[in-house]
């Protein structure tokens, strides 16, 4: 059975497909700010997703409850 891809797999894979890393291509900074916001939402469902199917729960009452807690930064 194939792994799923991390965000951050994705987000280099989206790079790469971008020619982001070619020296002659220059850095679209909309679109890579586009590409790491889309990263980021990947990473809160991986995280949400990896509560939801854990053993203990903890402190926390839902997914969205532990990902702000731990890894929201305001």
């Amino acid at each position: 059975m194939k792994s799923k891809q991390t965000a951050i797999e994705w987000l280099v894979e989206q790079m790469i497909e971008r020619k982001y890393f070619a020296k002659d291509v220059p850095l679209s900074y909309t679109t890579l700010e586009h590409l790491v916001n889309q990263a980021k939402e990947m990473e809160k469902e991986q995280i949400m997703d990896a509560w939801l199917n854990s053993l203990t729960k903890g402190d926390y009452n839902s997914a969205e409850e532990y990902y702000n807690e731990i890894f929201k930064s305001e």
